[in-house]
């Protein structure tokens, strides 16, 4: 993990070996690049969120039905 703002240096080294053993799932961090002073849109991150909000949603309607 890298110093500075907590939003810049995770790397999923922890949650990552867990999420592929446990849900066999496989999780792509997408990291800031080091070079890149200041703030930098990161292509990728949306469709993170938007597979959680899925994710959340198949489960919720699993317990609804």
């Amino acid at each position: 993990m890298a110093s500075g703002d907590s939003d810049e240096g995770y790397d999923g080294a922890p949650f990552y070996p867990w999420a592929i053993d446990t849900l066999r799932w496989v999780i792509w961090v997408i990291l800031r690049p080091e070079a890149a002073p200041g703030f930098v849109l990161l292509k990728k991150r949306w469709k993170s969120e938007a597979f959680i909000y899925l994710t959340m949603i198949r489960i919720m309607v699993r317990h609804l039905a």
